[in-house]
């Protein structure tokens, strides 16, 4: 799996997440209506872990190749907080999937607003990662690293890209 980020000119996150596997060795969940939709995790599906260097809150974003997203807020590891508030579509995070052959590319954007925050500027840190489902049943969880013995993607030492300020 390769995935690149870039800040777009509003200062929204863009992510390109790309995976090469033979077509039929993937469960790609079918197009929907774009949404927020809890549990995407359980199919195939990339995230992005947020937060902001030396603080221990966090944003998890979720896509689905369906369109469907999610958002969540966390005061600590694993410490929920209410989701962000999302009132219009144009302000959602959202995910466009494409399949050509044997490569799996998800496009994705988190907006400027849904950003964790810092007064004075801040300075992000990301974890990226994927659910990937396999035809024949089962899951592999993908990561820039796994620091826990298991899989865990909301583990702090997970969110290992620094990136400059918006």
């Amino acid at each position: 799996m390769h995935v690149r980020w870039a800040w777009t000119q509003t200062g929204d996150l863009a992510l390109d997440y790309r995976l090469a596997a033979p077509r039929r060795a993937l469960v790609i969940p079918p197009r929907r209506t774009a949404s927020r939709q809890d549990g995407l995790w359980r199919h195939s599906c990339c995230e992005a872990f947020l937060g902001v260097r030396g603080e221990s809150g966090y944003r998890e974003f979720n896509f689905s190749p369906s369109g469907e997203w999610a958002c969540y807020a966390f005061a600590d590891y694993r410490v929920p907080l209410a989701p962000p508030e999302v009132t219009h579509p144009d302000n959602a995070p959202h995910g466009r999937c494409q399949r050509h052959r044997h490569l799996w590319r998800l496009r994705a954007r988190v907006p400027a607003r849904l950003l964790p925050q810092e007064e004075g500027g801040h300075t992000l840190v990301l974890g990226l990662t994927a659910v990937v489902e396999a035809l024949g049943g089962g899951l592999s969880y993908w990561a820039l690293a796994h620091p826990a013995p298991v899989p865990d993607f909301h583990h702090p030492e997970g969110r290992l890209l620094v990136l400059a300020s918006t």
